[in-house]
């Protein structure tokens, strides 16, 4: 049981960051757009 949530744990942070790491990158991306107009 407590290896199953350790798991689970593990797997929601590996896709928070990802989806952090997406949104950074779009950030800096939308930025660099903005200052190129």
């Amino acid at each position: 049981m407590i290896e199953n949530f350790f798991l689970v744990d593990f797997l929601a942070l590996h896709i928070l960051g990802d989806t952090i790491i997406q949104y950074l990158r779009t950030e800096k991306i939308l930025k660099n757009g903005l200052l190129n107009l």
